[in-house]
């Protein structure tokens, strides 16, 4: 994991548990790093790796609503489709 990603990675986290996991966009992300959203793909996959919900940074809001609780893989592609990263993430109630 390069600094990028793994500063990523940290403020995700750390919105990700002041605010819950339906309560952050990439854009929320992308402001606190001071940093260009682009063109991005994220995949929210289950641990056996079924695609469960897929987002594009240009929408607004990310619902994970309807996703219990539990562990997932997020992915995130670059334009290209390359991917950036892949982290595991928990929904808590």
């Amino acid at each position: 994991m390069n600094q990028t990603q793994h500063k990523i990675l940290k403020t995700s986290l750390k919105l990700f548990n002041k605010h819950g996991v339906d309560g952050v966009s990439i854009r929320d992300i992308a402001g606190k790093l001071n940093i260009s959203v682009g063109n991005k793909t994220i995949i929210l996959t289950d641990l056996n790796g079924k695609i469960l919900k897929s987002f594009t940074t240009d929408q607004k809001v990310i619902s994970l609503s309807d996703i219990a609780v539990g562990q997932y893989f997020l992915t995130i592609l670059n334009n290209k489709n390359e991917k950036l990263t892949t982290q595991i993430v928990m929904k808590q109630q």
